[in-house]
């Protein structure tokens, strides 16, 4: 024991890790990497290995070669799979894998694996078991306070003797098998214990939170780690988190995506702790005035463009991350990016990364529209200009290049169009909503003569059945031709003339120039306006009602889905149950709005007639399922014919006649996750789940009184069939899975 005591006194008094000097160079760029984040988001659990391996290669396939040369775990997942030091091992207890083979999997594709990680966090089954900190005789255990009241998580105390040693060690850990990126998350927690004004954990003393970082920060120099520092309140204008972070997160979680999280979400509004700033644009707006080459980075979270409604948007969303000179962290997968690879692959945007670039807000009050204007300049001296719009209407924009310091005319070129324009001093543009323009300046003289286009206002249109279209008319100063496209809405461009094709909403149009030998590109001017289809006078249809998985919820009915061929088809698939339902062309309050209602109360599903009602005036007539019809259908609505078809989707299953109802219980029912079957009287019995159009999901040999079945892992939701077939009976259940 008085040998233990003394080990004690001595780890509290030294350390075998050198100095920290705070205040160095970052020497770090911002990271091009790919995340999990999105699949564990959506699914709120670990990803699976396969998962895992499918975004890999596809990084590696489509990404790698433009940058982006990391694959960053997240959270989620479990810390079951430990080693001898308490350290956690593995993503989950599935996998089967652990960090260190995919690490070195990864350096040998020329990628590395990103870790998150707190390693203030003990697990306390290591704890339990026994374990002592590494390189020490110091019981892990030592380092929790069992008084201590927090969420989630149990924190090492970093007064007690061996919390350096913990905390560095875990960092050493990652470093041994080729990490060299650290995600250090819920710093806030640890530090104040309050999130949004909920506690969360003790409010603890300053020094215990500067010196977790201060370990944290020694041990990433030591094995040239970049550590990101996430979650942190950043008081003090975040000058504990400038001393000893590489790159700090400035805003809320991307969680579901959209321009809302992004740009929306409390816009302008700065609250007190984490998160100060709660959407993207504001946080990368305000801090900047901490970042700047070789200083601190600025984290936006992760990306995911396929949540964006617009190309605009998506243009944006990058535009500005690498603009603020921060990371692009890529969380849209395989299997959702879509169409959108391109917009990660702009090799001239890309080049902002590989250079170091910081840019800066004219102003970094978000509330102030010059926030909308940044700029900064490359390692060569070149400037690139960022003309951003949040707003929901087409914004001017203007920036004269004097006040940059830039004398006469400069050669200026659009990084998204990749094209050149003329000879400019100043830029004047009107930006779409949601939208931007990216420009690099250049010094010297430009051959190429400046052009502009006048393209004039277009009044709504009332009926397009009756103006099925228009004639389009732009002038270029150069007198050269001008051709038109469709950013959004209902229609399409044939030359000159603009056709609309069936639907109502907001048309969004541009007019562009792209010069020749004696004319750069002419900055495109957009147009919008509001078309209505007389016939379908509605952007949305939901269907709503106690037969639907929503029951009669206004808020969040179920979204009708607009057939890609025929705008005049809205379609849904899915489980009725007995009751009623409608179609709202709405969300909110009951009489906001278009309604479809059947054409007589209670109508048949068979019927293949409706009426159209306005608020909460005419008859509020609904269509009917009883309880022999409950199932799974397809709902077809034809806007433009007038009809509506309701079919049911079970038909190719065919079971025999003789199977009747015994002794086979199924719960719960509807069911997230695991299914149980209870077979009473029978020990054994044979178990097929298929889906509604008869393809079999599962099946296998089930022995004793009950199971259960993990359907976490098919797939599938809505309604499914359960078959369970014994020797002496056979019964199908009708199961929802939500």
């Amino acid at each position: 024991m008085k040998q233990y005591l003394q080990y004690l006194i001595i780890c509290c008094l030294t350390s075998s890790y050198p100095s920290f000097a705070p205040g160095q160079d970052n020497p770090y760029k911002a990271p091009l990497y790919w995340s999990v984040y999105e699949y564990c988001y959506s699914v709120d659990g670990a990803i699976p290995e396969s998962e895992w391996l499918a975004n890999i290669d596809w990084v590696d396939q489509n990404l790698k070669s433009f940058g982006y040369n990391m694959i960053c775990i997240d959270g989620w997942g479990d810390d079951n799979q430990y080693n001898q030091d308490g350290y956690r091992k593995k993503h989950s207890a599935e996998w089967e894998q652990d960090y260190a083979w995919w690490s070195t999997e990864l350096q040998s594709r020329g990628m590395t694996l990103g870790m998150y990680y707190n390693p203030l966090w003990i697990n306390r089954n290591a704890a339990k078991s026994g374990i002592k900190i590494k390189g020490t005789d110091i019981p892990l255990s030592s380092l929790i306070d069992e008084t201590e009241d927090a969420l989630w998580f149990t924190w090492a105390q970093v007064d007690r003797p061996g919390a350096e040693e913990y905390v560095k060690g875990y960092v050493q850990y990652y470093a041994d098998m080729g990490v060299r990126y650290l995600r250090v998350d819920f710093l806030s927690w640890f530090e104040s214990g309050v999130d949004k004004g909920t506690i969360v954990g003790p409010d603890r003393p300053h020094e215990h939170y500067e010196t977790a970082l201060r370990w944290m920060r020694e041990a990433c120099d030591s094995n040239g780690m970049f550590l990101s520092l996430v979650m942190p309140n950043l008081n003090n204008e975040a000058t504990t988190e400038i001393q000893y972070g590489h790159m700090v997160r400035i805003n809320e979680d991307v969680a579901y995506g959209t321009w809302t999280r992004f740009s929306n979400f409390d816009r302008g509004i700065r609250f007190p702790g984490w998160s100060q700033y709660h959407n993207a644009f504001d946080g990368y707006t305000y801090w900047s005035h901490i970042s700047g080459r070789n200083k601190m980075i600025l984290d936006g979270d992760f990306i995911r463009i396929n949540t964006m409604a617009t190309d605009e948007e998506k243009k944006t969303v990058i535009s500005l991350h690498l603009m603020a000179g921060g990371p692009l962290s890529v969380a849209d997968q395989y299997n959702t990016i879509g169409n959108d690879l391109w917009l990660y692959q702009n090799s001239e945007l890309l080049a902002l990364n590989q250079d170091g670039f910081v840019g800066k807000p004219l102003s970094n009050n978000p509330a102030d529209k010059f926030s909308q204007i940044w700029s900064g300049q490359m390692s060569n001296g070149d400037w690139v200009v960022g003309l951003f719009n949040r707003e929901d209407n087409i914004e001017n924009r203007h920036l004269d290049f004097s006040t940059l310091g830039i004398e006469g005319s400069t050669k200026v070129r659009d990084l998204w169009a990749h094209t050149d324009l003329g000879a400019m001093n100043s830029v004047t543009a009107n930006i779409p909503p949601h939208g931007c323009l990216i420009y690099k300046l250049v010094p010297g003289d430009n051959p190429l003569q400046n052009q502009t286009i006048e393209f004039n206002s277009i009044t709504d249109v009332e009926n397009t059945i009756n103006t099925p279209q228009l004639n389009l008319t732009a002038i270029a100063s150069s007198g050269l031709p001008v051709s038109f496209g469709v950013i959004y809405g209902p229609a399409e461009v044939n030359g000159d003339k603009l056709i609309f094709t069936g639907g109502t909403g907001e048309i969004l149009i541009t007019a562009r120039q792209p010069g020749n030998e004696e004319f750069g590109a002419a900055i495109p001017v957009p147009v919008i306006f509001y078309a209505t289809d007389s016939i379908q006078p509605f952007e949305n249809l939901y269907l709503l009602g106690d037969a639907t998985p929503v029951g009669w919820n206004i808020g969040s009915p179920e979204i009708m889905i607009q057939n890609d061929t025929n705008p005049y088809i809205w379609e849904w698939e899915g489980e009725l149950i007995a009751g009623e339902f409608k179609m709202p062309t709405f969300t909110g309050d009951w009489c906001d709005g278009v309604w479809i209602n059947s054409s007589q109360p209670n109508q048949t599903l068979s019927a293949t007639d409706y009426i159209i009602t306005n608020g909460c005036d005419g008859p509020d007539n609904k269509w009917r399922v009883n309880a022999s019809e409950a199932g799974n259908y397809m709902i077809s609505i034809d806007l433009k014919n007038k009809s509506i078809s309701i079919e049911s989707t079970v038909s190719s299953i065919h079971f025999s006649q003789t199977e009747q109802h015994h002794e086979f219980a199924v719960f719960p029912n509807p069911v997230s996750d695991q299914l149980y079957i209870n077979f009473a009287k029978e020990t054994s019995a044979l178990i097929t789940i298929y889906s509604p159009l008869g393809n079999v999901l599962f099946q296998d040999e089930e022995k004793g009184l009950q199971t259960s079945i993990d359907l976490s892992g098919l797939n599938a939701s809505g309604l499914l069939l359960v078959k369970i077939s014994s020797a002496n009976y056979s019964e199908v259940f009708k199961v929802y899975v939500r």
